[in-house]
């Protein structure tokens, strides 16, 4: 499969047909003579090759996936006990943003049927540790610094999926999330007043770009779930910087969600609730800065059935008409 990520980015560049061809035969030829190696190549292109596998949904060989950040990276260079899938006491660190931490999440039911719920504690951003507490069972304590001394091994979140994820199958999907009942009878009688059903949250700017928000307009009662903009459709009271955990709360009694990739795409995802994620044109910034192969988003998205990827605004468009 490393072939075939390679193949990827080479159409992927900025060669010509002419060049892509050659370059494509002579990996051919080293692959056949078993002289096709990545052992030398640096941390960034490893990385790049693990996304590239992963978007052609080969998640056998997770190699290069430890140098997705600088924080993980850092994990490696300290002498910390990490977990290599021994049963006993287990710290899991939270890492990256809420939607980073939500997808990742998904794993913990399997560690704790591995290793039992009394093994494991979860380092979690502060404002999810209610939502992973109501989910899991677990103890659940805001993320610490690393050089702390912690009772067990330690396994960064973002690793988990190379010990419970090594198949497409293996992504069960399927809700893992639960909420407060009392806060969703509140939500519930709180959505009656604003309007008739269907209930459905929007969101439009994300890191990766911005879609008009006038363009995602469908019939039904349109709650705005975008943080850090001014109210487009109806303000929910709450405010997501501070209480994510209430909008998680609100998100799982709606009956659908229009976003690009962002984390109320995740909350959706984890909790069941369908979501149209539209992928939006790339900022220059994150053209430049990330890596393309957004195989999260990308052909499929292995962590949630709920959600179906649409990969423009023209193409929502046209696939609801």
């Amino acid at each position: 499969m490393n072939l075939q990520a390679l193949n990827l980015f080479i159409d992927r560049s900025d060669c010509t047909h002419l060049q892509k061809d050659i370059l494509k035969r002579k990996l051919r030829k080293m692959d056949k003579k078993g002289t096709l190696s990545f052992e030398g190549l640096p941390m960034e292109w490893r990385w790049r090759l693990c996304n590239a596998r992963f978007y052609n949904g080969d998640f056998e060989n997770w190699d290069g996936w430890q140098f997705r950040s600088d924080w993980s990276k850092s994990l490696y260079l300290l002498d910390l006990p990490l977990w290599k899938g021994e049963k006993g006491k287990i710290t899991v660190l939270g890492e990256q943003g809420l939607g980073d931490e939500i997808a990742y999440a998904s794993c913990l039911p399997d560690l704790i049927k591995y290793v039992g719920e009394d093994n494991v504690t979860f380092e979690c951003q502060k404002r999810l540790v209610p939502v992973f507490e109501c989910a899991f069972g677990i103890e659940c304590i805001p993320r610490r610094n690393l050089d702390v001394v912690r009772e067990g091994a330690v396994a960064a979140l973002g690793d988990l999926p190379r010990f419970f994820r090594k198949s497409l199958v293996s992504f069960p999907g399927v809700r893992y999330l639960n909420t407060d009942p009392k806060r969703q009878l509140y939500w519930h009688s709180w959505l009656r007043d604003q309007g008739l059903p269907p209930y459905i949250g929007v969101a439009w700017k994300a890191r990766q770009g911005e879609l008009p928000p006038e363009e995602l307009r469908v019939d039904g009662t349109l709650i705005d779930l975008q943080y850090g903009e001014d109210p487009v459709f109806t303000q929910p009271p709450l405010d997501p910087i501070e209480d994510f955990a209430e909008q998680i709360n609100l998100i799982s009694v709606l009956d659908k969600v229009i976003s690009p990739p962002m984390s109320v795409v995740h909350a959706a995802g984890a909790l069941g609730i369908p979501c149209d994620v539209i992928l939006p044109p790339l900022t220059k910034e994150y053209f430049e800065t990330q890596d393309r192969l957004d195989w999260a988003f990308g052909k499929t998205c292995p962590w949630y059935k709920s959600i179906k990827i649409y990969r423009s605004l023209n193409d929502w468009k046209t696939q609801r008409a």
